[in-house]
């Protein structure tokens, strides 16, 4: 499923998985955004697309054996749950590091463009 989301060139920077709502999800880091899919109840999977420009936050908040990853995107924040608390601190440090160099280019091409 991952490969037909993903755009011409687009590269994938972390996969991060856990739950929603008692359900299995995964969000997967790009180097142009952030794919939060969700699994449905029944089949299937919900899959939003966030690019990097709409995210405000990423946070892991610890829990005493497994951590929860939560994304600001300004309209809502996504949450995974259940997530392993090194796994989380890795996905979120990547996370944060794309948003500053995202945030970095964007001067940039304001001023060429």
């Amino acid at each position: 499923m991952l490969p037909r989301l993903l755009a011409a060139g687009e590269q994938v920077v972390d996969v991060c998985h856990g739950l929603h709502e008692g359900r299995p999800a995964v969000v997967v880091l790009t180097d142009r955004r952030v794919l939060y899919l969700r699994r449905r109840r029944f089949w299937g999977a919900e899959v939003e697309s966030i690019p990097l420009s709409r995210i405000r936050s990423a946070e892991d908040q610890m829990g005493v054996r497994l951590a929860t990853v939560a994304i600001d995107a300004g309209t809502g924040v996504f949450e995974v749950a259940d997530v392993d608390r090194a796994l989380a601190q890795m996905f979120c440090a990547r996370l944060r590091a794309q948003l500053s160099a995202a945030s970095q280019e964007r001067p940039a091409a304001a001023v060429n463009g």
